[in-house]
Parts: C-alpha cells; structure tokens; sequence
C-alpha cells in the first residue's frame, strides 16, 4: 500500500497519508477532521461542528477539541514515519488545556512546530532512545471569532522509534 502511495503527487500523497492515518483511530474517524494546510513547519486542521462533534449546546464537544488537538500533533511524527519507514510511535504522555469561548461554527486546530518534532524523530532514530517533547497547540474559530485564540493545548508527547527492536 505504501509504495503504490509513493507514487503519487505531493500533494495528494499528503492526503492519503492523513486519511490512512486517521483510518487507525476509531475517535478520529468519528469527529471526521480535513487538512486544511500543510507546509514541513505547520499544519491546519478543521473540524466542523456536527451531530458527530457537538454538545448539548450546539458547541464543539471537549472530546472534539481534545481529538483535534491529538490529531494535529501527532501527524508530524506520523508523517516522518510514513517518509522513513522508521516506525517512530508519538504517544501523548500528558495533556493540558485552556478553553476561552465557546465555537459553535468550526474550529482550525494549528501546529507550527513541524521542524522541531521532524528533528525530534530523527534524534530518536539516531539514538534509540524514547524523547519526550511538548507541542503547543492552538485552536481558533475564524467565522466567529476571527484570529483569537479559542482554546489552547499543550501536549507532552513521548516518541520512540520501535524500528530499532
């Protein structure tokens, strides 16, 4: 499967790598997040307020935001493993988050640190050993709110490379 993705266009290879990877994650699924921008330093992803999503108050549900948050963060390492072949797991160790404002719209879940968890995963295939590192994660609701921050995660993330048994 991964060498027929391999053959693909840029941009459509990101594509089916972010579906693949989202097919393993039953919750993931469920929310149905989109890419909506990809460059090696950022990543954006949306996920709209539906049956699927919302609360009791037709807001996005806390597991909503929690998954969005967990699914930008981990497509970096997951992205590294899919190019390399290493097998470098991103497990998520501890979890922190403010929440501001209520979306009731979509929420864009943003990740700008691309080349540090990049660099990360190439220390713990050189070295071996599992690292831990914190991605902040920041969530915002254009249609409503603009620019502001609506809420704001931070995840510790522990990476280890299981190609090296």
């Amino acid at each position: 499967m991964l060498a027929l993705v391999k053959l693909l266009p840029e941009s459509m290879r990101l594509k089916v790598l972010f579906r693949l990877g989202l097919s393993t994650i039953p919750m993931m699924r469920y929310v149905r997040p989109k890419l909506v921008e990809y460059t090696p330093d950022r990543m954006v992803v949306r996920i709209d307020v539906s049956r699927r999503s919302k609360n009791g108050f037709n807001s996005l549900f806390l597991g909503a935001l929690a998954a969005g948050g967990d699914c930008v963060a981990g497509a970096f390492p997951m992205k590294f493993m899919y190019e390399t072949g290493h097998r470098t797991i991103p497990l998520v160790k501890s979890a922190s988050s403010e929440y501001y404002k209520r979306v009731s719209t979509y929420a864009l879940f943003t990740c700008t640190q691309g080349k540090e968890l990049y660099g990360v995963c190439n220390e713990v295939v050189a070295s071996g050993e599992r690292r831990d590192i914190t991605v902040h994660v920041t969530v915002t609701a254009p249609a409503e709110f603009g620019d502001e921050p609506v809420a704001r995660i931070s995840q510790v993330m522990s990476i280890k490379n299981l190609s090296a048994r």
